[in-house]
C-alpha cells in the first residue's frame, strides 16, 4: 500500500483477516453462560435471603435489583470488599423485619403488640409506608461498610 493510496474492499477484507485473529466463539459463550448463571444465582441467593427476612416476593425482587444495581455501580470503589456486601446485606434486615411485622396475621401482630411499634417504625422508617422501609438501611449499610474498607487502608479482608 503506498502513500495515500486507497485499498479495495477486498484487499481491506483480505488485511482484517490477516490481522484478526480466531476468535474464541466457544470460550465466550461458555464463559459468558457461566457469568450469566453466577449473576443469576447471586440475584435468587439475595432474593431468597430477603424472603426469608420477611419481605414479599415483589418487595424482595426490589430490594435484590437496588442492592445489585448499587453494588456494582460501587464495586470499585471497594474493590469488591466483602465487608461492604455484607454490611449493606445486613442493613437491609432491618427494613426486611418491619416488612415481615407488619404482614403478620391480624390476630398474631395484635397478641405481640405490635401496632403501637410498627406506627412509630412507620413514622421514622423513611419510605416505610411506601413499602421501602428497606432503602435507608441498605445506604446507611453502604456508608458503614465503605467506612470499614477505608478504615482498612482501602484493603480487602483477609488480604
Amino acid at each position: 500500500m503506498a502513500n495515500n493510496s486507497k485499498i479495495t474492499n477486498q484487499e481491506y477484507a483480505a488485511l482484517v483477516k490477516q490481522r484478526a485473529g480466531k476468535s474464541p466463539l466457544g470460550r465466550d459463550m461458555a464463559w459468558a453462560f457461566l457469568v450469566g448463571g453466577a449473576i443469576c444465582t447471586a440475584g435468587q441467593g439475595l432474593s431468597n435471603l430477603y424472603q426469608n427476612w420477611g419481605m414479599d416476593q415483589d418487595a424482595a425482587g426490589g430490594a435484590v435489583s437496588i442492592t445489585l444495581i448499587l453494588l456494582s455501580l460501587t464495586g470499585r470503589l471497594f474493590g469488591h470488599d466483602r465487608a461492604v456486601y455484607v454490611s449493606v446485606t445486613t442493613f437491609t434486615l432491618v427494613g426486611a423485619v418491619y416488612d415481615l411485622l407488619r404482614t403478620l396475621p391480624d390476630g398474631l401482630r395484635a397478641a405481640c403488640r405490635l401496632d403501637g411499634f410498627l406506627a412509630v417504625v412507620k413514622e421514622t422508617l423513611p419510605l416505610a409506608e411506601l413499602g421501602l422501609g428497606w432503602v435507608c438501611p441498605a445506604l446507611l449499610g453502604l456508608v458503614i461498610g465503605l467506612g470499614i474498607h477505608f478504615l482498612r487502608g482501602g484493603k480487602r479482608a483477609g488480604k
